[in-house]
């Protein structure tokens, strides 16, 4: 097993895409490795050998771990809090980026090590990132200032969420949320929720609070059907000017 495979590809998962405030390249050498390991598998689809597997992403005492705990792919999901949301042709772009699962163990051992690496991104740090030309405030200017935190990280891939207010006379006028997958991620996909998340200004229009959701897409081949799990994924974080 390289371990730089095993790292990255789970850690691709967490959760995946809106157009962003912000870009975050990750870095070119991690990339270039990671990227030899999902083409040397992904190459051809037919051939379901060819898949990326469970044991590509976990060690094996984690599976270990989670051998006979459950008895159906079901019960594994409902206890993952992952939904099925149906399956995809194996010739299908998306079918060439699933992970072989050869039993209910290992997809055990697959959905909660994606929820392990998620909880580890639980520090609120939030960051001003708007462009030095707009964080000049006077008292008649209207500027636009972008609030950024972190939602889940890892290696070559990273969920951000952002806030961005417009300000005029020193009060915040509007403020809109969004969400991005920044980096290198071949095998998953974040689409945010506009409807699910907010922002809540302070009564004095100079910050306040938000909640940003999303959705994580997973894409898994079971019994030599791709099915589709997903995931909600979400974060809560003050901002101020």
């Amino acid at each position: 097993m390289k371990k730089y495979s095993r790292h990255f590809l789970a850690l691709s998962l967490l959760v995946p895409v809106v157009a962003s405030p912000a870009n975050v390249l990750a870095d070119n050498s991690v990339q270039a490795n990671v990227s030899e390991v999902v083409e040397s598998k992904s190459s051809n689809v037919s051939d379901k050998s060819s898949f990326l597997t469970v044991k590509d992403i976990v060690d094996q005492d984690y599976i270990e771990k989670y051998a006979g705990k459950f008895d159906s792919y079901e019960e594994v999901r409902n206890s993952a809090g992952f939904s099925s949301e149906g399956t995809v042709d194996l010739n299908s772009s998306e079918a060439q980026q699933a992970i072989k699962v050869n039993n209910v163990d290992e997809y055990a051992a697959l959905l909660f090590y994606i929820n392990d690496q998620a909880l580890q991104s639980q520090t609120v740090d939030v960051k001003d990132v708007s462009s030095a030309t707009n964080q000049s405030i006077t008292v008649n200017s209207t500027s636009t200032r972008v609030f950024e935190t972190i939602i889940a990280e890892a290696l070559t891939q990273t969920v951000r969420g952002y806030v961005t207010a417009t300000v005029s006379g020193g009060k915040i006028t509007n403020a809109v949320t969004s969400s991005e997958l920044t980096g290198f991620h071949p095998m998953n996909t974040w689409t945010h929720s506009n409807e699910r998340s907010y922002v809540n200004l302070n009564s004095d229009k100079t910050g306040g609070s938000a909640h940003i959701e999303g959705t994580l897409k997973l894409v898994v081949l079971i019994e030599g059907i791709g099915t589709i799990s997903t995931k909600q994924h979400s974060k809560n974080f003050n901002f101020k000017l």
